[in-house]
């Protein structure tokens, strides 16, 4: 059982992200995992994953409180945060942008539209009349996050030279055609068509990919230009939030230890940080931050562990970790999801489901 000492709705969104992260590694391969506790009351501080070799980096699984921001978080971009592609769900009156997190492969190649092509009909990505196998390198790969499961999903969408900004999604049966033709070629084999970008047969006819996808893609837009129209305030009070604050601790029991363990500096602040209540050693403030709130003699497996990004799940190490969620704030973005405004999948699946 995931126990937490956070609030309810952080509480929830932690569960949720422990859950999503322990499965996916658990369906990669087999894991010692463990946990540390934060003190003697029992909440959970992290999940940590033993590596498989000897050189291997741990890899962390967090609790949604125990890793501090950056002291200086990183300039989120400005600019080409949206393709000039567009999708446009059935029933939504306006096509959406795709973001360009959202694309995963694109060789920028078009099609020539074939006559009588069917793309509107009732019966959707089901319908296959008119079509033609696609080129693979005309196939453009999106993805959503199912808010089910968690989990990452793919649709094959091609370009028009009659409009070739607007995508449209691959019947599924020509889909199928098209990867039938590859894994039988002794060269398209190896094609990521077939092995990481594959359509999963299983989820074709329970998610609505391009449904999900528009509501997606809609809400992503939404938070960019949310954020980039606080961006102008944010900026006059960034000075008051260089400032940093004191987050709560339990101050150690030595007053005198007032020389900084990592830099080394006497300062009136520098006083235990140690989240396990383990050890006495004094780190300032300005240090505590930089190590992201870890102990620097307890927490060194940690520090030099990689972390699951709570948004596209990949790993990265401490110091590409630990951003914000532009929607609930918690530290568990990598720095790539931060700077194109994405939000962690707990949130997504929630707004989405």
């Amino acid at each position: 059982m995931i126990r937490s000492a956070t609030g309810g709705h952080e509480a929830r969104q932690w569960r949720t992200f422990v859950r999503q992260q322990l499965q996916r590694l658990a369906e990669a391969g087999d894991f010692n995992i463990t946990t540390e506790m934060s003190d003697g009351r029992g909440s959970i501080l992290r999940y940590i994953v033993a590596p498989q070799g000897a050189d291997g980096r741990s890899i962390v699984v967090p609790n949604v409180n125990s890793i501090l921001p950056p002291p200086e978080l990183p300039a989120r971009a400005t600019r080409d945060l949206l393709a000039p592609y567009t999708i446009q769900a059935p029933g939504k009156a306006k096509p959406v942008n795709v973001p360009w997190s959202r694309v995963l492969r694109d060789y920028k190649q078009v099609e020539t539209r074939p006559r009588n092509i069917c793309t509107s009909c009732q019966w959707g990505p089901q319908c296959a009349h008119g079509w033609a196998v696609p080129a693979p390198r005309s196939v453009i790969v999106l993805s959503v996050n199912d808010p089910e499961t968690g989990n990452q999903l793919f649709g094959w969408f091609v370009r028009f030279t009659d409009d070739n900004k607007k995508l449209v999604q691959v019947p599924f049966p020509v889909a199928k055609q098209l990867t039938w033709r590859m894994e039988n070629d002794v060269v398209m084999c190896t094609s990521a068509l077939c092995s990481t970008y594959a359509l999963d047969a299983h989820s074709e006819e329970d998610v609505d990919f391009l449904t999900l996808a528009h509501k997606s893609y809609e809400r992503v837009y939404c938070n960019i230009r949310s954020a980039l129209k606080r961006k102008r305030e944010e900026e006059k009070i960034d000075s008051k939030r260089k400032g940093m604050q004191e987050p709560d601790f339990v101050p150690g029991c030595n007053p005198e230890a007032n020389t900084c363990i990592v830099c080394l500096e006497d300062d009136e602040l520098a006083t235990s940080r140690c989240p396990h209540s383990k050890c006495t050693a004094a780190m300032c403030l300005k240090c505590h931050h930089k190590t992201r709130g870890l102990c620097p003699i307890c927490d060194r497996t940690a520090i030099n562990a990689d972390y699951p990004c709570s948004a596209c799940g990949r790993l990265a190490r401490l110091q590409a970790y630990g951003l914000p969620c532009i929607t609930c704030k918690s530290c568990t973005l990598c720095r790539e999801c931060y700077n194109v405004y994405e939000e962690c999948r707990p949130c997504e699946g929630t707004a989405l489901a």
